[in-house]
């Protein structure tokens, strides 16, 4: 029996859907965002649900298991560090539009793991390999991570 299907059925249906819809997750980040910005009433429920799901889901694409992929060790090291980068960055993104403390460290941690797996990724020609989609969502969470963590500071 392989590892993968011990993981469970919740896990093996997000791992196999994750690429497919990684547009969608960056869509409702940034529609989260949107309403942020709005000051709709209901924003920070709808971040809460929104975000800390999203993140949920890129923790568990950071246990994916990529044995027989033909991902390198270091293509794994940084994909798990796309996976736990992503999620920190985005629970940060959470905390700081509820205002919970320790939101600066969370978006700090994450967008300097995230840009260090962009800058893996575009040294070594990586990025048709992991997919476009997946370096473009790294990119735009890496930009929202840093602009909140710099807008704090002025």
């Amino acid at each position: 029996m392989s590892e993968n299907k011990n993981k469970g059925i919740i896990y093996n249906l997000v791992c196999g859907k994750i690429k497919q819809y990684e547009l969608l997750f960056v869509a409702l980040i940034l529609g989260v965002l949107l309403l942020n910005i709005m000051e709709a009433k209901i924003v920070e429920m709808v971040s809460i649900i929104v975000l800390s799901g999203i993140a949920m889901i890129y923790i568990m694409t950071a246990y994916e298991d990529l044995s027989n992929t033909g991902f390198t060790e270091k293509d794994v090291l940084f994909q798990k560090t796309n996976g736990f980068g992503s999620a920190i960055a985005l629970i940060g993104i959470l905390f700081s539009l509820v205002d919970f403390p320790g939101h600066k460290n969370m978006l700090l941690v994450g967008s300097i793991s995230l840009l260090i797996s962009i800058i893996y990724l575009f040294a070594k020609n990586r990025i048709d390999f992991f997919g476009k989609k997946m370096v473009l969502r790294m990119i735009i969470i890496a930009a929202i991570a840093v602009v909140m963590f710099f807008e704090g500071l002025m």
